[in-house]
This record gives C-alpha cells, structure tokens and sequence, in this order.
C-alpha cells in the first residue's frame, strides 16, 4: 500500500508539472486502481492489516479523487487541523455540563470556524443567524429542533 501511495503522488507530481495529462493520466489512475483491486483481494492474517483493508474497501471510490480534481489534497489533513480545537472542545463538554450545551457548542463552533474559513466576520454572521427567521437569502440557516 506504501508503494502504491508514493506511487500516486508521484503521478499527482507528473500532472502538476504538465508532464501528464488526459487519456494518460487516466490510463495510470486505472493502473493504481487496479493495483488496489489486487490488494483488496489479498488473504492478510494480521488483524490490524484486515481492517486497513476494509476501510481501503469502503473508501475505494475515492481513493484517488486528487488525482483527478487539480487542487484536491490528497489528504483532509488540513480539515483534521481545522476542527480540532472544537473536537478538544467537545469532547470536554464545551465547559457546557448538560448534552443540549454540548451540542450548542458545537453549533457555535462549527459556524464560527466556517465563518473564519469564507473570510466572514464570526461575530457579525452569529448576529445575523441569532436575528434571522432563516428565511434570509444570504444564509441557509435549517429550520426545527436541534437533533
């Protein structure tokens, strides 16, 4: 799997410095994922080799989507560093002592991060949500109970 991974991003290199492109490129991508069929088959007896292989097999389609889209990451690892703070949070209860607290702070955070993320003034955007009956046009804010 190693190989194979280093593999893709040299590809994802090739394409990036126009060394690749079109038909090739999707005849190598159809190469790793073939490559990945195979090993998808393979009889592992290391337990925590089966269950890389079976999350491999759930995420198969996706596997190499930043091959195929310029600009695409090849991992969330920027997402992951996005949302930790709030997971800390939450995972703490949010400094919130009931459920129903844990879940408006997550609410919070969420909103305010995506804030930050589009460039928006958090303050201003949690304004506006708390003042909106969510039928503004600039926000889609859901209507009903919290889940």
């Amino acid at each position: 799997m190693r190989r194979l991974l280093k593999d893709a991003l040299a590809l994802r290199a090739r394409r990036d410095t126009a060394q690749i492109g079109g038909k090739e490129l999707e005849a190598e991508i159809a190469a790793l994922e073939e490559r990945v069929d195979k090993l998808l088959k393979a009889r592992v007896t290391h337990e925590p080799n089966r269950v890389l292989l079976a999350h491999l097999a759930r995420e198969r389609q996706a596997l190499f989507t930043f091959l195929r889209i310029d600009g695409l990451p090849a991992t969330n690892h920027h997402a992951e560093r996005g949302i930790r703070p709030q997971v800390c949070i939450r995972k703490n209860w949010g400094g919130n002592r009931t459920g129903r607290g844990a879940y408006a702070a997550k609410v919070i955070g969420t909103v305010i991060r995506t804030a930050v993320q589009q460039g928006l003034d958090p303050t201003g955007v949690l304004v506006e949500i708390h003042s909106s009956d969510g039928t503004r046009s600039g926000l889609d804010i859901p209507s009903g109970p919290a889940p």
